[in-house]
């Protein structure tokens, strides 16, 4: 049983300040594991390009929204100065000592899942401010998602192993070894009856949660660096990677269409907008792109139905490490290399903010369902959750 930290809630008594890191609240975890208890093939590639289409032409094509629309109607919180207050763990209370290279909350917003280099995931609870539990792994962690249902935990490693857990009893419940190369990204299907995995073997493959059976495989043609699936319709699921493009499969006729044609450089990161037929991603590169029109790493906003491309201008000055939509769709959450962390209002292509908070790398981040937080993994094995004290 775990004990909660007493006393947190005098970490509170400042809110975060705009780039002012000297003067940040840092709340301390727990550092006691212990039992939770239950709470109440290859596929043809076709273009959905114009024949000598290039991504410079579809790049250009589509204005954003006036930034006066920004505020109307809005769910999400601003995430304005005065309204967040953060809270920080380290491996001097609990958490990882290197880097941190997945980071995933649970459904209810209430449970969050870390995993990276130190082989183990930790299971954090944000209500008991407590860590709950471990898992530890023979390789480095890359990837983690949670069933929708709430129900399972996935994590991808280096060695291309992906373990489901049964995390809320601390169960391993299967080891699903049919992938050569790296899990770099996992998603289950909206009834979490499957696991989607995407892998540097350049396949795509559907695992039977219940029985851990492979019951498909597919060729992408491509290193998978992220996947993401139709939220309306899970049977189409969109890849990227270090082949350079965007490809859409369409599971029932198994028919693998490229929604853009190759960029200069690799795409790690990709989001499917929750209600909109609309990808983000960012075509990294550390130069200029001489093949396109699009700035160094920046955030591509891609309409699926008609091609057109348009940019989140200035977006980072280096690697775009991950990209996430919340659950609204009403703001783009963006983290970089640049050790910076951006929050957009993907419709008007206005920036709502910037975290400057990192000494290091910015690698992974997640969004809550509820949409009232955010956290990060970074470079030096730290956890920074952001969390909103206020809606609009």
């Amino acid at each position: 049983m775990t004990t909660p930290f007493r006393g947190w809630r005098g970490w509170f008594s400042k809110p975060l300040p705009i780039f002012n890191p000297a003067i940040l609240s840092s709340i301390v975890f727990t550092a006691l594991a212990g039992t939770l208890s239950p709470l109440t093939l290859s596929v043809p590639t076709l273009s959905l390009l114009p024949p000598n289409a290039s991504a410079q032409t579809h790049a250009q094509t589509k204005p954003l929204l006036a930034q006066s629309a920004t505020s109307l109607n809005r769910q999400d919180p601003t995430w304005q100065r005065g309204t967040v207050e953060l809270l920080t763990i380290t491996h001097e209370n609990g958490g990882h000592t290197k880097a941190v290279r997945a980071v995933v909350f649970h459904p209810d917003s209430r449970f969050l899942a870390t995993g990276g280099v130190n082989k183990d995931i930790k299971i954090w609870d944000l209500q008991g401010r407590s860590r709950v539990k471990i898992f530890t792994q023979e390789s480095e962690v890359l990837s983690l998602a949670f069933s929708p249902d709430g129900r399972w935990l996935a994590s991808g490693d280096l060695d291309g192993n992906i373990r489901i857990w049964n995390w809320r009893m601390g169960q391993l419940i299967h080891t699903l070894t049919a992938h050569t190369h790296l899990i770099a990204d996992l998603a289950f299907t909206p009834n979490s009856q499957e696991l989607i995995s995407g892998s540097g073997d350049q396949t795509l493959k559907i695992w039977n949660v219940k029985t851990g059976e492979n019951v498909a495989s597919f060729d992408t043609g491509q290193f998978v660096q992220a996947l993401a699936l139709d939220p309306k319709t899970p049977q189409r699921i969109a890849t990227a990677g270090l082949g350079r493009r965007i490809n859409l499969l369409d599971r029932p006729s198994r028919r693998q269409l490229q929604l853009s044609q190759r960029f200069p450089n690799a795409i790690y990161s990709l989001a499917w907008h929750p209600n909109l037929q609309q990808l983000a991603f960012s075509p990294n590169s550390s130069t200029l792109n001489d093949e396109t029109d699009i700035p160094q790493n920046t955030i591509v906003l891609l309409d699926i139905e008609d091609g057109e491309m348009s940019t989140l201008p200035n977006s980072h000055a280096d690697y775009v490490s991950f990209v996430t939509y919340s659950s609204t769709g009403e703001t783009l959450l963006s983290g970089s290399w640049d050790n910076t962390i951006k929050l957009w209002n993907p419709q008007t292509g206005e920036l709502l903010r910037q975290f400057l908070e990192n000494e290091q790398r910015v690698l992974s981040g997640s969004f809550s369902a509820d949409g009232k937080a955010f956290v990060i993994g970074s470079g030096d094995g730290s956890i920074k959750i952001y969390l909103s004290q206020a809606l609009p």
